[in-house]
Parts: structure tokens; sequence; C-alpha cells
């Protein structure tokens, strides 16, 4: 995992200049009466997808005709985890302007719900795009890897970190129906992201342990003293570990084998896909 962690540094060009979105480029944030007045602006469609997060479909603009994403999410009591992880994930979101991070395009809010618009992302998750192949090819590893790196570079050169990334969390823009389409990726869900100009929120994330375990870094399983944005770079070295080979590098039947593992173990390189790999990368 050495070779991944100068990633972050040999990208470092990339996105040094790249900025946040000004305050009049954000997205609009607006309260409305219920939910038949969010469907006054958005035709809702298919279902995307569901999870603990909420529910994601496919809507058209009725303004425009432009079909986006909307994440639709029940407000917990205030002052809730749930409730905090959206209010970060919208404030951290609303900056956000870099072309492999997910775009928020608007925010409406009923007394009950939320309502992220999003754009629309037609491929699915990086996990299905894995399941099918079994492992990448080489050269898609590679792009892959290189997006993602631009991705973590942005966020770091602006004081945020992502401190969940996985593949569940990549999405592709379009579907790869052949070896010559291109991949384009999206980063998203930033509920757990740090951001140092959110003062409320600052204390004490980042020395508490969060994300999923077989992504985590040693230094957030041991939680013993205050993490850097490296723990994003970690989770970066696991996730072109699993897409070249199709396994994830650490393992353990229960949570504290696989922490162990983590934080004294080594991954190996002898399955058969790492036959062909080029020592370059």
């Amino acid at each position: 995992m050495a070779e991944v962690a100068n990633l972050d540094r040999r990208m470092s060009f990339s996105y040094k200049a790249a900025t946040t979105r000004p305050p009049d480029q954000r997205p609009p944030h607006s309260r409305v009466e219920d939910d038949a007045a969010v469907e006054k602006r958005y035709a809702i469609g298919q279902e995307l997808g569901r999870g603990s997060f909420g529910i994601v479909r496919e809507v058209t603009s009725r303004f425009t005709g432009e079909l986006l994403a909307v994440k639709t999410v029940n407000k917990d009591k205030p002052g809730s985890t749930s409730i905090q992880m959206l209010t970060r994930e919208v404030e951290v979101l609303k900056r956000l302007d870099h072309p492999h991070i997910i775009k928020l395009e608007d925010i409406l809010e009923t007394p009950q719900k939320m309502y992220l618009v999003m754009e629309l992302c037609t491929g699915g998750e990086l996990t299905a795009r894995l399941k099918q192949l079994g492992y990448f090819r080489e050269s898609e590893a590679k792009e892959v890897m290189r997006q993602l790196t631009e991705v973590l570079t942005y966020l770091h050169s602006n004081d945020i970190v992502h401190r969940d990334l996985k593949l569940e969390n990549v999405l592709l823009k379009s579907p790869i129906n052949s070896a010559t389409d291109k991949i384009d990726i999206r980063v998203t869900d930033f509920g757990l992201a740090h951001m140092k100009s959110l003062s409320d929120l600052e204390d004490p994330i980042m020395d508490e342990r969060c994300g999923t375990p077989y992504y985590m870094a040693p230094e957030v399983i041991l939680s013993r003293h205050e993490y850097t944005k490296m723990c994003d770079v970690w989770s970066l070295g696991v996730i072109m570990y699993y897409i070249i080979c199709g396994k994830v590098p650490f393992h353990g039947d229960a949570n504290l084998k696989l922490e162990e593992c983590i934080v004294h173990g080594e991954p190996t390189f002898k399955e058969v896909e790492w036959i062909n790999i080029s020592e370059q990368g």
C-alpha cells in the first residue's frame, strides 16, 4: 500500500488551484410546504436505488426537461446522527465543483423530508461493474484510479476529507457496454465528510471511528489520536487492489479479525489476476 500513498502527491498538480463553488453559483435551497410542491417542479420517475439513506429516483425538470436524480431523505429528530450527516452532505456538496464528483443542482425541504436533486448517473455503482467483470483490465483500473486521484487531490486541496471512499460510493455516469466505452465516474455520499470551514461540525470528527470497515485506514481503526486526509488515500489503495483482482486486500470473519488484519497484516499479490499486471501499473 506504500505505492498508493504516493498517488496523492504525484497528482497534486492537477487540481491544486481548483476552488469550491462561489456562493452565487451554489444550488438554491428552498423550503416548500409538501411533496406536491416538489412535484410541481419535478416529474417523479423510476426508482434507481434505496438504502438506509433514503430513496433515489429519476426525475424530469418541468421547466427545462432535463433528466436528473433526486435523493429523498426522511428528516429525523433534530440533532440526531442522521440529521447531522444529512446536513454535512448538503453543506459539502453545495460547495463542490469537479467533473468527477456528483453535482448537486437543487435542494428542496419540507417539514418531513429533504430532496437533493443531483445530476443523473445511469451506469450504476462501480460495485456492479466489478461483479459483472470479476476484475478490471489494467487499462480500465488505471483510468478509474486516475479519476479518483484527481477527486482526492481536489478535495484535499480544499481541506475536505471524504472518509467513506468505497466502490459503492463511486458511480458510473453512463453504462459501459463495450471495451471502447470511456469510463466516467462520479464520487458521491459525503455524509461522513470533514470540511474545516464547517466550524459547528469540526469537533471531534477527525479523531472518531467512521467509514466502512474493509476500507478503513489503520489510524482510523485505532482512533487514538487525530488522523489526517491520508485515510482517504488508504481507501483509494483498497479500491485499486479490489478492482484489479476482484478481492479486498484484508479479510476477517468478524470485525475484530478484520481490524487486526488491517492494522498488522500485509496484502498479498498471489492471485492469478496479478500475473499480468505491469510493475509500473
